[in-house]
């Protein structure tokens, strides 16, 4: 199934997902920085925005690698450089994630909460996709 973006380039179902959920990751994020600014102030809001652009990155990077992973029309040969980009994406999310973590400027609580309403967009998203594909159950 695809959808015709307003630029009209075609995505694929699996990019509508994404996209919707990179948005209700900035949405959430937005109000996770505000509430970190109300109740830690700005170096908390600071912590929530960087975890939240991080987790979102994150997020995109791991549905590409995964979409090219189970992709059945792919190339013969893709699956196994997708499969090391994979591991490669992750021992990167996790230094850059720690080295981030472990600067003064950056406030842990406010980060952790930034990466986590990443977690709450992708239930949010994932749960507003069910009328995207219709089901095929045999009887049409």
């Amino acid at each position: 199934m695809t959808a015709l973006h307003p630029t009209g380039e075609t995505l694929s179902i699996e990019n509508v997902i994404v996209r919707r959920i990179a948005v209700a990751a900035g949405a959430l994020g937005a109000v996770a920085a505000l509430g970190a600014l109300w109740l830690g102030g700005p170096r908390a809001a600071l912590g929530a925005v960087v975890g939240t652009v991080l987790g979102t990155a994150n997020f995109w990077a791991l549905a590409q690698l995964v979409i090219r992973l189970i992709d059945s029309k792919a190339p013969a040969g893709t699956k196994g450089p997708a499969a090391v980009l994979y591991v490669a994406k992750a021992l990167g999310f996790f230094i850059l994630a720690g080295y981030l973590v472990s600067r003064p400027w950056l406030h842990h609580e406010g980060f952790m909460v930034g990466f986590t309403a990443v977690v709450f967009a992708i239930v949010v998203g994932g749960l507003s996709t069910g009328g995207d594909e219709p089901p095929n159950d045999g009887n049409q």
